[in-house]
């Protein structure tokens, strides 16, 4: 025979999805103060599916320097509808994905790096320059729509003023936006990752070398590969390498 007692709820998860307490279970005659002398406590909890869902696409695949960019976002009721009014919000940041990591095909070749000449990602807010919209309509829909950016710097912005010289642009990489749609006091979904190919140029340069170090008594032997920022290959140009002693 047992005793069942139940403690006050200890707190309660956002959104009023699960409300969990505290409960101990002792023997019937046990006369103690305390269950932790003779007893044993566990959780109790109680879980409500999620009520709102969200999802979030770019309008293209492919982003462009200067070029325009727009991102849906929609949200609505698992129980159906649209959840028209919901408060809507993005977060955005510049993942350094080299070219052959986008494009597979030219896995084998080194293309211009995603990264500084420290070694560090890009800081900039790539949605920065699209007009958001804080709610969402009458459909449950919303667009952030604009212009990229001519140049997507790296740095936090502040290394010009610092005296450490002109930022570099950003050649390559992946924009990906996470999306959050809320119901006040409610509810409120975030949306899984959407991502969209960003270049700054039109046309890619990749090398390859068969050995790891050049002898410097032999003519250098290197491969090349010219490929549009839609990862095509271009079957024909001219590519001019300069080597330099490190």
């Amino acid at each position: 025979v047992a005793r069942i007692s139940q403690a006050p709820p200890s707190f309660a998860i956002r959104s009023r999805t699960m409300a969990l307490h505290q409960a101990a279970i002792t023997r019937a005659d046990d006369t103690s103060s305390s269950y932790r002398q003779s007893g044993a406590c566990f959780d109790v909890a109680r879980f409500d599916s999620q009520a709102v869902w969200a999802s979030s696409a770019f309008d293209r695949k492919l982003a462009r320097a200067g070029g325009e960019l727009a991102l849906d976002i929609e949200g609505g009721f698992y129980s159906g509808g649209g959840a028209a009014g919901a408060l809507v919000d993005a977060t955005a940041f510049l993942a350094p994905t080299p070219f052959g990591t986008i494009y597979p095909a030219f896995a084998r070749f080194t293309f211009a790096s995603p990264l500084d000449k420290e070694g560090e990602a890009s800081e900039a807010d790539p949605l920065a320059t699209l007009t958001p919209v804080p709610t969402l309509d009458g459909r449950g829909k919303a667009r952030f729509a604009g212009r990229l950016p001519a140049r997507m710097l790296h740095g936090s912005g502040d290394d010009v003023d610092e005296g450490e010289g002109e930022a570099e642009a950003v050649a390559i990489g992946e924009i990906r936006v996470n999306t959050m749609v809320t119901i006040p006091g409610a509810a409120s979904s975030a949306s899984p990752v959407a991502s969209v190919v960003y270049a700054a140029f039109d046309r890619y340069v990749g090398l390859r070398s068969e050995g790891w170090w050049l002898p410097s008594n032999e003519d250098p032997r290197l491969e090349a590969m010219l490929a549009t920022a839609e990862g095509q290959a271009i079957p024909t140009g001219t590519v001019r390498v300069r080597i330099e002693r490190d």
